[in-house]
């Protein structure tokens, strides 16, 4: 699983993102000179198997769902 995270610098929303170290995630800032890939007009973005999901609310959320399947909370 593939999760790359599109932020910037001095972004209060993306601030409000919650990380886990056990998910697979690729941190992008938008800002950096040397990136020249998509740049959404709106951060934070998370990108998904070509799914873009907007807001830090939502982010977490799925974080957390994908966090939980990885840790088996959802087992029988």
């Amino acid at each position: 699983m593939k999760i790359k995270i599109f932020t910037k610098n001095n972004c209060e929303f993306c601030s409000q993102l919650i990380l886990h170290d056990n998910i697979n995630t690729t941190i992008i800032n938008i800002d950096s000179e040397e990136y020249l890939g998509f740049k959404p007009e709106q951060v934070p973005v998370m990108q998904y198997n070509g799914i873009n999901f907007q807001g830090p609310q939502v982010i977490n959320e799925i974080l957390t769902l994908v966090r939980n399947a990885q840790d088996d909370y959802y087992k029988k």
